[in-house]
């Protein structure tokens, strides 16, 4: 899920900005979190981390996009921030809030969707590279998404799987579900997999990495959507 702020206070922008990404979400199969802020001072006021990505005009009442921007740096270097504006000269002050591009009013669609897909591809790849920690026999581990090719209950214990080693954790598996991100899917009510790690599926058998792994007659359907999309994204 990627969490995007659109902060515009003219009413028929807002609904054209919301189609716009409604219509791209759809052609690109995102799952896009979109709120929207009529003005830069409520969205300034968020804690930070709050959202991936601000779409930010920068002429609004009250507190502008500019100010607004520079205020959330203060606390949050991580989000992605895109302007749209009516006139370009205000992209050289974007610089200094960091800002990743400019958009023209009225919105090109087409401009705007490579921009936009430029911005998710970055925040994928942050949220894949994202360390979350995990209670081993071997004590407190942090480890990468992206390292975890499966997940598998053994003895009422999990096993986490990487490509070189295998971790022990007294999790419940459904805690460590809701940390990771869409990459994973349940097969099995004992297998958790990474779907970037699934070489091959014959029958009701999933190969990732080097193991096989049982895959559930009553999830096999919908691991099969699960995976042709995944795999569709990656193209």
């Amino acid at each position: 899920m990627i969490r995007v702020a659109l902060v515009e206070d003219y009413l028929p922008q807002i609904q054209r900005m919301e189609e716009i990404l409604n219509q791209i979400q759809q052609e690109e199969q995102l799952n896009l979190q979109i709120a929207v802020f009529t003005d830069g001072e409520s969205f300034s006021a968020l804690p930070a981390h709050s959202f991936d990505l601000a779409l930010l005009d920068i002429q609004m009442d009250k507190m502008d996009g500019m100010e607004a921007a520079a205020k959330i740096r203060e606390q949050d270097e991580d989000l992605i921030i895109i302007f749209i504006t009516n006139l370009a000269q205000y992209a050289i002050q974007g610089y200094a809030v960091q800002a990743m591009d400019f958009i023209l009013k009225p919105v090109n669609p087409i401009l705007f969707k490579e921009k936009l897909m430029k911005a998710v591809r970055r925040i994928e790849k942050k949220q894949k590279e994202k360390r979350i920690p995990m209670k081993t026999d071997r004590g407190q581990v942090w480890l990468e998404m992206n390292e975890i090719l499966y997940v598998e209950i053994v003895a009422r214990h999990l096993q986490i799987h990487t490509e070189t080693q295998v971790l022990r954790c007294n999790e419940p598996l459904q805690n460590i579900q809701a940390i990771l991100d869409e990459r994973f899917f349940r097969c099995h009510v004992a297998y958790l997999v990474n779907m970037d790690y699934v070489r091959q599926i014959r029958k009701s058998t999933v190969f990732v990495g080097e193991d096989q792994l049982l895959i559930s007659k009553y999830r096999r359907k919908e691991f099969m959507e699960a995976l042709t999309k995944h795999v569709g994204r990656l193209l």
